[in-house]
């Protein structure tokens, strides 16, 4: 009766889920990243996660055609996170994302100029037009932002939730709004920062 009762233990809901979670556990030992909840990487060959790696629910990363994404050592992403690109994403090392953050290099339709898209063309059939993001270290992103292609997030900086990021940010500062606009600057690149804004 005993040998019955493991067995059926083994196979029960509890029992596979104690062996996803070894095998996710055994994954982050070797591979130091870890998908905490569902998550999608299409086109994966091209995309490259770094060391110590941490993604919560609904997870999504797509490289389109030959588009690269590259993501540093120790990031983490909330839930909701979507990244996607035609041409490359680079984010650095230690980079926070709130959730529901959208980070695309690229849209749909050229609205100016000999080659332009119509409006009564269907949208999905309009040119694609991509441009390098890139994140630096140490950048924390609030919930809900959004960062559209050629945007450039300099190194320890702080985008405010609800912002759209559009062109550069300079490094070590504070941005919010829609178009996300420097607000507040580090004076020192030091962790005595907060006794210096």
């Amino acid at each position: 009766m005993k040998k019955l009762f493991k067995l059926l233990n083994y196979y029960s809901i509890d029992g596979i889920l104690e062996f996803i979670k070894s095998f996710l556990n055994f994954r982050y030992i070797f591979f130091k990243q870890r998908f905490m909840g569902k998550y999608t990487l299409r086109n994966k060959q091209n995309i490259f996660i770094g060391k110590k790696f941490k993604a919560y629910n609904n997870f999504f990363a797509e490289a389109h055609n030959e588009g690269k994404i590259y993501i540093g050592d120790e990031c983490v992403f909330n839930r909701n996170a979507y990244l996607t690109a035609f041409d490359e994403i680079k984010i650095g090392n230690n980079v926070l994302f709130g959730p529901n953050v959208f980070i695309g290099d690229h849209d749909h339709g050229i609205y100016g100029g000999k080659n332009h898209s119509f409006p009564d063309q269907p949208p999905v059939e309009r040119l694609i037009r991509p441009k390098k993001i890139q994140i630096g270290d140490n950048v924390w992103i609030g919930n809900n932002v959004t960062i559209t292609k050629g945007s450039v997030i300099g190194k320890g900086s702080v985008i405010g939730a609800n912002s759209v990021v559009v062109g550069a940010i300079q490094p070590f500062s504070i941005a919010v709004g829609i178009p996300a606009k420097i607000k507040k600057k580090f004076e020192k690149k030091t962790r005595n920062w907060e006794k210096k804004l």
